[in-house]
């Protein structure tokens, strides 16, 4: 919708980045594959997507400056078949971003032409020891840089995935994650322990300071009108037990 004038996409306006290294033709190519793809929707909300290519100097220079302009997400993108364009990212904008936006803003990471990676990887050798590298990056992408919410490959000349680049984008302005978990400290965030303990004691009917298969059974059908599956109960009482090994 719009607010005060600004046009916001998924809660906000986007802006997809690309780096120097990859130059901002594969931010371009992804926002005009997106558009060629069609908007996409989270469940029957239909949010208004506004995705703006930049890169290079022009990108810098507006982080620098302060800011690239009222923006919700970031979408950096590089290329999956020029390794130095992924160093970029780790070691020049997610470092710049972090310091313009204090860590705040969410960013989506994707991996753009994809359709000449495959090509390369099944002529590889070495696939495994690649995929396995490529991998191992990522996950420390994710550990160091908090706000990093996805990593996604993609082909925008194959519009393989690029709904699901915006997709994730959308669904980290609506859904967000910080106001339930500090991703800083690993651990529930205060206001969200808060209500899920009061969430306990409303169902503990019984108040024994435990839920019984009853009672889980009545917050599920309260919260998501159907009856619990025995499966997913097992489930639960599972993880719950590995994590409390002490508990029954």
């Amino acid at each position: 919708g719009k607010s005060g004038g600004t046009r916001y996409a998924s809660g906000g306006r986007q802006v997809s980045s690309g780096g120097i290294g990859s130059g901002s033709t594969g931010s371009d190519q992804l926002r005009s594959s997106s558009e060629k793809y069609g908007s996409s929707s989270i469940g029957s909300e239909q949010p208004e997507s506004s995705a703006i290519g930049i890169g290079g100097a022009s990108a810098s220079s507006a982080l620098m400056a302060g800011g690239i302009g009222e923006v919700d997400c970031i979408v950096l993108v590089y290329d999956l078949d020029r390794v130095e364009t992924f160093y970029r990212l780790e070691n020049h904008w997610l470092p710049l971003i972090e310091r313009c936006y204090s860590g705040h803003l969410p960013v989506i990471i994707a991996g753009n032409k994809m359709d000449l990676f495959s090509q390369m990887s099944a002529a590889a050798a070495s696939d495994e020891q690649t995929l396995a590298r490529s991998r191992q990056q990522i996950v420390s992408i994710l550990q160091r840089f908090k706000f990093v919410r996805q990593c996604i490959k993609c082909s925008a000349k194959n519009l393989l995935n690029v709904d699901e680049v915006f997709l994730k984008a959308q669904q980290a302005v609506l859904y967000p994650i910080t106001p339930l978990y500090d991703l800083n400290e690993g651990r529930i965030a205060p206001d969200c322990r808060r209500a899920f303990t009061r969430i306990f004691r409303m169902y503990d009917k019984d108040n024994d300071g435990l839920l019984s298969n009853a009672e889980i059974n009545t917050f599920q059908n309260d919260a998501f009108n159907v009856p619990l599956v025995e499966r997913d109960l097992a489930g639960w009482k599972k993880v719950v037990s590995k994590n409390n090994p002490t508990t029954d």
